[in-house]
């Protein structure tokens, strides 16, 4: 009888590295960028200070997002905590300051609520304005004007506002109707 033998597990392949610059992210500098950012300053501005550019930073978030575990998922777990953290901060600044500011309540109001509480700000356009708007149609040639009329009905006949040309054609065929007083 032969007895066969138990296959070992296959030794786990290392990864190759891929050429390249190494990173520059490390454990120190991502916690300098998160720390800032923790404290209310943007993305981009602490990146920034911590001498990281723009382009890296989205680098390094985009990896982060990818990978389940190493250190770009760390930053990456690290700078969404830090902004969420950020943003309470602030927002129970705000609310403190609406204890004793209407301000501050309507500001809040305003931007959780913008179709009820944002402020509509009305325009308003001078005689003047719309003189200057004008166009001094004794100079446009006969084609010109023609053309303009037809863009213009057909904006008009699109609104529903008038008939087509073709339905006004009728309209203006039929014979006068009297209305009877009732």
């Amino acid at each position: 009888m032969t007895t066969r033998r138990k296959k070992k597990p296959a030794k786990p392949t290392r990864r190759k590295k891929l050429g390249g610059r190494p990173t520059k992210l490390t454990a120190a500098l991502g916690r300098r960028v998160i720390r800032l950012v923790g404290t209310g300053v943007f993305l981009e501005t602490a990146a920034a200070y911590a001498g990281v550019s723009r382009s890296t930073l989205y680098e390094w978030l985009r990896r982060g997002a990818e990978e389940a575990e190493g250190l770009f998922a760390e930053f990456r777990a690290g700078i969404d905590i830090a902004v969420a953290k950020a943003e309470v901060h602030d927002w129970d600044a705000i609310g403190a300051a609406a204890k004793t500011d209407w301000k501050a309540a309507a500001w809040r109001l305003s931007r959780r609520h913008p179709d009820r509480f944002a402020q509509r700000s009305a325009v308003q356009v001078s005689p003047s304005l719309l003189k200057s708007a004008e166009a001094d149609l004794s100079l446009m040639s006969a084609e010109d004007l023609e053309a303009i009329e037809r863009i213009h009905h057909k904006y008009v006949v699109a609104a529903g506002v008038l008939p087509s040309l073709e339905d006004a054609d009728e309209i203006e065929s039929e014979p006068d109707s009297e209305v009877s007083p009732a």
